[in-house]
C-alpha cells in the first residue's frame, strides 16, 4: 500500500522548479503531470500496478477484463456463487490448441457452475477463457495488470496510487513534463535531463529486482 501524499511529491517538484507558490506551474497543473507519471510508468512496467479481483463470471466460455484491465496474469481459482466469498476449487491454465483439437465443440457444451481449465494469448491480453462454459452465476479470482486510477487531488492524506518505490520516477516525470511547458531552450535542456532520470529510474529498479530474484537449485551439486 503506497504510504506517500502526492502533496509531496507535487511541493518537492515545486522546490526544484524555485516556484514554491504556483505562479508558474500550479498546483493543479503539477497534478495532472504527476497523474500522467503513473500511466507512464504502466505503459513501460505492467505489474507497477497489479490487482486481485473475485469477478462474476459471463455466461459460457469468452471472458473480458474490468474496464481498467491492461492484461491478465492469471486465473486463480472458483470462488462460489452467492458472494464471492467460497474460495473453491482452482482453475489451472491449459493450450487452446488442445481444447479445439480434443474437443472441437467445447464453446457450446453444456455450462456448469466451475471452470476447471483457462485458456489465454497474450495477443489478446484483456479476454481470456473458461473451460467448461460457466453458466455465470459464480465468481472467479483473477489477477491481472491494471491502469492506475487518478490521484483526485493534493490534499494532504491524499496517497499516490503506485507503490512507494515509485515516487522518485514520478517525481522525475512530473519535472520533465513542467519544462517541457515552454520551449526556452534552458527549460527543454532540464525537461530532458528529467527524462533521462525517469527512465534510469525505472531501468535501475528492475536491475535491483533481477539481484533478488530467487536463484534456481543447481542440479549438479
Amino acid at each position: 500500500m503506497p504510504t506517500i501524499d502526492a502533496l509531496e511529491i507535487i511541493t518537492k517538484a515545486g522546490k526544484l522548479l524555485f516556484d514554491v507558490t504556483g505562479v508558474r506551474w500550479p498546483k493543479d497543473e503539477l497534478l495532472i503531470w504527476l497523474n500522467d507519471s503513473q500511466r507512464q510508468i504502466v505503459s513501460f512496467k505492467g505489474d507497477a500496478y497489479v490487482l486481485n479481483l473475485t469477478i462474476t463470471a459471463t455466461a459460457g466460455t469468452k471472458q473480458t477484463l474490468p474496464d481498467n484491465g491492461i492484461s491478465l496474469v492469471d486465473v486463480e481459482r472458483n470462488n462460489g456463487a452467492v458472494d464471492g466469498s467460497a474460495p473453491g476449487t482452482a482453475i489451472t491454465k491449459t493450450d487452446r490448441y488442445t481444447l479445439d483439437t480434443e474437443s472441437p465443440g467445447w464453446h457450446s457444451g453444456a455450462p456448469v457452475a466451475d471452470a476447471v481449465h483457462f485458456t489465454f494469448d497474450s495477443r489478446n491480453p484483456k479476454c481470456f477463457n473458461l473451460f467448461p462454459a460457466v453458466l455465470g452465476t459464480s465468481f472467479i479470482d483473477i489477477v491481472m495488470l491494471a491502469s492506475p486510477p487518478a490521484i483526485a487531488d493534493y490534499v494532504a492524506g491524499t496517497k499516490i496510487t503506485l507503490d512507494d518505490v515509485y515516487a522518485n520516477a514520478m517525481l522525475d516525470y512530473t519535472l520533465y513534463r513542467a519544462f517541457s511547458k515552454d520551449s526556452k531552450n534552458q527549460d527543454l535542456s532540464k525537461a530532458g535531463i528529467y527524462n533521462s532520470a525517469f527512465m534510469a529510474d525505472l531501468g535501475l529498479k528492475e536491475q535491483a529486482e533481477k539481484k533478488t530474484e530467487p536463484k534456481a537449485l543447481d542440479s549438479s551439486r
